[in-house]
């Protein structure tokens, strides 16, 4: 007798705790805790409306420059066509024994604009601004996915209809769009992939492989809605093929984004 109760004991307690975790089950699903919780690096690919430009401030004499560049090709793998990476490839490494062929003092300069706008005390790499908005390292998955999740789900996007007429060397690039009050218009010649070997400095023995280079930056500061157009130059060595151009227009105050056009060469 003794040993039947003890039975019917146990058997009410394992019921009990069934009924608890069922209730606690039901709890998370409702709240919304599922297992997707646990893939915090979760591809990017939902947007709604909004767009998100990435600028990349790299350099291949950078040991710490790898990551970033290779979570910028992860990211942009991902199919989503309103994420625009774009590679500044800055030239403040080049003096540490390997000098970037990729590398301009003009993005130098647009870094250290921005480092004045964001109140920095100094330029680094890898850092990313994404949409002139937010700046911190270009290798920090989390914090960069978390940026451009927010900018697909809230940036409304000024629609720029660009235009370009291709030469043998050159490319003839035209836009215009509704509202272009206190705004900047960047054009960007962007060399869609690279793959180099280091042989000095900090990345000595590697093969650095890169994408969406930018190539050739004109800053347009005086604008019309009608038509604004430049002229950008095919560099050596590449065909129009490997190419593309990216126009984005941001604010002048704010250093906003506020809308983005491509076309492939």
């Amino acid at each position: 007798m003794h040993n039947d109760q003890e039975r019917k004991h146990y058997t009410m307690i394992a019921k009990n705790n069934n009924r608890v975790l069922i209730y606690i089950a039901i709890i998370l699903v409702l709240s919304g805790y599922g297992f997707n919780n646990f893939h915090q690096n979760k591809p990017v690919t939902d947007s709604a409306k909004g767009f998100a430009i990435v600028e990349l401030f790299t350099s291949e004499g950078c040991s710490s420059c790898p990551a970033a560049d290779a979570l910028a090709a992860v990211i942009s793998a991902e199919n989503n066509k309103e994420i625009y990476f774009l590679s500044f490839h800055v030239d403040y490494w080049n003096q540490y024994g390997w000098k970037d062929g990729f590398s301009s003092n003009n993005y130098t300069v647009r870094q250290e604009q921005y480092a004045g706008f964001f109140k920095l005390k100094s330029i680094y790499t890898p850092q990313v601004v994404v949409n002139g908005k937010t700046e911190f390292v270009g290798s920090n998955e989390s914090k960069l996915r978390a940026a451009i999740q927010k900018e697909l789900k809230s940036t409304p996007s000024v629609t720029i209809d660009l235009q370009v007429t291709t030469g043998i060397r050159s490319v003839a690039v035209s836009c215009s769009m509704p509202d272009a009050v206190n705004s900047v218009l960047n054009i960007a010649l962007v060399q869609k992939q690279a793959e180099i070997a280091v042989r000095r400095g900090e990345n000595e023995g590697k093969t650095l492989k890169h994408i969406n280079i930018v190539r050739s930056f004109k800053r347009l500061t005086t604008l019309s809605n009608d038509l604004n157009m430049v002229t950008l130059y095919v560099p050596e060595g590449l065909s129009l093929k490997d190419l593309k151009v990216v126009a984005y227009l941001q604010d002048k105050d704010t250093y906003k984004v506020t809308g983005v056009a491509l076309k492939n060469l």
